[in-house]
């Protein structure tokens, strides 16, 4: 089965996040809609992936570093 057609065009996107920098100095959080709506929100960038909960390894090895 062949891939559906994109809903938005690379070229398309290029240009809107080329005009994004010229204005913002952030940059922009992109969401495309179903329909092919994008819609470009500023970004605060202050979000950051949460820290990951070490698994029972990583902890073991945590304990038992040796400590110089």
């Amino acid at each position: 089965m062949p891939a559906a057609k994109a809903t938005v065009k690379q070229s398309d996107l290029t240009r809107m996040l080329k005009a994004w920098k010229a204005a913002w100095d952030t940059p922009p959080e992109v969401h495309v809609q179903p329909d092919g709506t994008v819609v470009l929100l500023p970004s605060d960038g202050t979000a950051a992936p949460a820290e990951a909960e070490m698994t029972p390894r990583e902890k073991w090895k945590a304990r038992h570093a040796v400590r110089s």
